[in-house]
C-alpha cells in the first residue's frame, strides 16, 4: 500500500510543480486567459489539471493514513488512474503548449 500512496503522491507533486509553475505565470498576466485564449476546452483542461494536482498532492500528503486506510485495490486503482492522467496531461502540454 506504501507503493501506492507513493505512485499517487509523485505523480500528483509532479503534476502539481509544474502546474504552481503555471498559475504564478498566469497570475503575472494582467488577466487570466480565457478558454480560447489557452487554446480551447483540451489545452484548458491542461492547465487546469495541472494546477489542481498542487492542492491534491498536498491532500494527499497530508491524508495519508486515511488513503492507507482504504483497500488495497481501490488505492491502486487510484494511484494508477491519476499517474495515467497526469502522464497524458503532461504529454498533451508539451506536444501543443511547449513545443507548437
Amino acid at each position: 500500500e506504501v507503493t501506492s500512496w507513493a505512485v499517487l503522491f509523485g505523480s500528483l507533486a509532479c503534476a502539481g510543480g509544474h502546474g504552481l509553475f503555471l498559475l504564478f505565470a498566469l497570475t503575472q498576466l494582467q488577466r487570466i486567459p480565457n478558454v480560447a485564449e489557452l487554446g480551447g476546452a483540451p489545452n484548458a483542461l491542461v492547465v487546469g489539471w495541472l494546477v489542481a494536482s498542487f492542492p491534491l498532492a498536498m491532500l494527499s500528503f497530508f491524508g495519508r493514513r486515511r488513503l492507507m486506510a482504504m483497500p488495497a485495490g481501490r488505492l491502486r486503482t487510484i494511484a494508477l488512474s491519476t499517474l495515467a492522467v497526469s502522464l497524458v496531461v503532461f504529454a498533451l502540454y508539451v506536444r501543443k503548449m511547449v513545443i507548437a
